[in-house]
């Protein structure tokens, strides 16, 4: 009987041994060891002592000289300059024959001790000073604490989503309707394709590509997923900071903030606030918005949409001294709705798509002929079918133009469409994704194999004026979180009935 429990005892200290010489999982990861990421990769505590960097003499917050921003978010070392930081995971650090500087000096193998020191003084086992590019820290003991616990697992730290053979990234969608033309099926259909083809080519460094299709906030949390693209929401943008999941979507409802305050989600184009308020741009400059002017804000009372039209309140007034007038608006409203507007108004459109030449046809009925702004990627007004009388007054704003496709990528579209049967309807949303697909696809091939979520943000926050040959060229840093600032106004030309191109500006996003 003691045989066989000492038997077992031993194979229990044989999984645990393996399994610690295995990835650490991002869940798997202790409270301390969580607090201690934060202030690698953000040069944020727990503590109410902020950690401050100090080098030559100058003292700086930490959040500007993270740790992670020389060595790596697996603790590598990333080469610049002509100086290369040191491989600082702990595996490194203890080696028992110690290690060699840049320099040639040596010095002994790390402790807990020896490191809080280097940490905060500069100095290695050895007494020599460190690199003068090494900032010295000065933070709590707690901190400190949590920190060198980090540093134990980082670089034996696995992200979840990730394994040798596979990569799951999710994929946002719109709510599913019972429209024939449904828009989150024609999207599923293209992604699928998408996928299907790049797996067939040996997927990312020989991973194959499994999508995880979602609409709800909550699933970020539910699902191992390693990255992100797609449509998003308020909800879900505040799950995938909370999650640190990096993640490429379409663009924000509200305008976006700093890269401090949402450091994980990217958007391709600006927000839907930002499109807004480009288009009212647009108006003040051709004379048509002016204080005296009386605007009127149409929307759909669905919760995303009364989001941005709270924020564009705000906007107006403190921009242009006007207090909008906010009106909700269904298809039993129109009537009454279209009454209520004046003939020299300027009507911001943000309600059902299938509404807008309906609501027209009654304001024409009625003798009204006001300014009609149209955001393009919120809702929609066909413009070859408004009323002759409205052919000068409407424009819609769109954040891509079909001169930004190259032939490349037109060839890549139709290859798939007819390959996979794509459907016809919402191609012009078909193209947004596709952009992503292909932009994320980048992003994680830069990456290279050794893959973590943190290097994916950071190749996000360095990727400059890239062309997916899809949308307008890209660009990310630490604050800006928006690819493309650019707006097309649209209108439509009466003498070739066709919709023309009237300007090109940049959206006030970030």
């Amino acid at each position: 009987m003691q045989h066989r429990q000492s038997i077992a005892l031993l194979l229990v200290l044989l999984f645990v041994l393996m399994g610690a010489s295995g990835p650490v999982l991002l869940s798997q990861l202790t409270k301390q060891q969580l607090a201690g990421k934060d202030v690698y990769s953000k040069g944020i505590g727990v503590s109410e002592v902020k950690i401050t960097a100090q080098m030559s003499g100058v003292s700086v917050p930490a959040t500007v000289m993270a740790c992670v921003n020389c060595h790596n978010a697996d603790g590598s070392g990333n080469p610049e300059g002509g100086i290369t930081p040191s491989n600082i995971t702990w595996k490194e650090l203890t080696k028992n024959y110690g290690g060699q500087l840049q320099n040639q000096r040596k010095r002994p193998a790390y402790t807990e001790r020896t490191l809080r020191n280097a940490i905060s003084t500069g100095m290695d086992p050895a007494g020599n000073e460190l690199h003068s590019a090494m900032p010295r820290y000065e933070m709590s003991r707690e901190d400190m604490d949590n920190l060198i616990s980090y540093l134990k697992v980082l670089g034996n730290s696995g992200e979840k989503g990730v394994t040798d053979e596979t990569l799951q990234i999710g994929v946002a969608l719109p709510e599913k309707t019972n429209s024939p033309n449904d828009k989150s099926e024609s999207l599923r259909q293209l992604v699928n394709a998408y996928i299907k083809e790049l797996n067939n080519g040996g997927g990312i460094y020989n991973r194959k590509v499994s999508v995880q299709f979602f609409t709800e906030a909550s699933a970020v949390d539910e699902n191992e997923l390693f990255m992100i693209v797609g449509e998003g929401s308020s909800d879900m943008e505040k799950a995938i900071n909370q999650a640190q999941i990096p993640s490429l979507l379409s663009h924000s409802q509200k305008r976006t903030t700093q890269g401090f305050k949402n450091p994980y989600a990217f958007y391709v184009y600006p927000s839907w606030v930002g499109q807004s308020t480009s288009l009212l741009q647009f108006s003040k400059e051709k004379g048509m918005l002016s204080k005296g002017t009386t605007l009127t804000v149409l929307y759909e009372d669905i919760p995303s949409k009364k989001g941005v039209v709270d924020e564009l309140f705000s906007h107006c007034k403190k921009h242009y001294g006007i207090e909008p007038t906010l009106i909700p608006m269904g298809s039993n409203d129109i009537t009454e709705i279209s009454q209520e507007i004046g003939d020299k108004d300027i009507v911001l459109y943000l309600g059902a798509p299938n509404l807008g030449n309906t609501l027209l046809k009654q304001l024409e009925l009625n003798d009204k002929h006001p300014f009609i702004l149209v955001p393009g990627s919120i809702t929609g007004i066909d413009l070859y079918n408004v009323p002759d009388s409205f052919k000068n007054k409407v424009f819609v704003g769109f954040p891509t133009w079909p001169s930004e496709r190259t032939p490349d990528a037109k060839k890549k579209y139709e290859t798939l469409k007819a390959k996979y049967v794509l459907p016809n309807s919402w191609k012009a949303s078909q193209w947004e994704m596709l952009s992503q697909l292909v932009t994320a696809e980048e992003i994680l091939k830069r990456t290279g194999r050794n893959l973590y979520q943190e290097k994916v943000k950071e190749n996000f926050e360095t990727l400059f004026q890239y062309a997916n040959g899809l949308s307008p060229a890209l660009s990310y840093d630490l604050n800006r979180r928006v690819g493309s600032n650019l707006m097309y106004i649209i209108g439509f030309d009466s003498a070739k009935s066709q919709i023309k191109l009237i300007t090109t500006l940049n959206s006030p996003e970030n």
